[in-house]
């Protein structure tokens, strides 16, 4: 029976499990060398998703409906 538990990024020791983590959410570890700069890749990557909009200019279309 597998057992699951919540983590946050601080919580996470592993460096392999961090690597996993990131995978998972498509974030790239370029540059980063140690456990701490990779949760603080991860951190700032989700902070940015949460402040600005995951489309830009030119991407979204309305579809206008005229009756009549």
């Amino acid at each position: 029976m597998a057992c699951s538990s919540t983590k946050t990024i601080d919580e996470i020791d592993d460096l392999y499990e961090m690597v996993k983590i990131m995978e998972a959410l498509d974030i790239s570890s370029r540059g980063c060398k140690t456990l701490d700069e990779l949760k603080t890749q991860v951190i700032t990557t989700l902070n940015q998703s949460q402040t600005k909009p995951n489309w830009a200019a030119g991407q979204v279309r309305i579809r206008l409906n005229f009756y009549g």
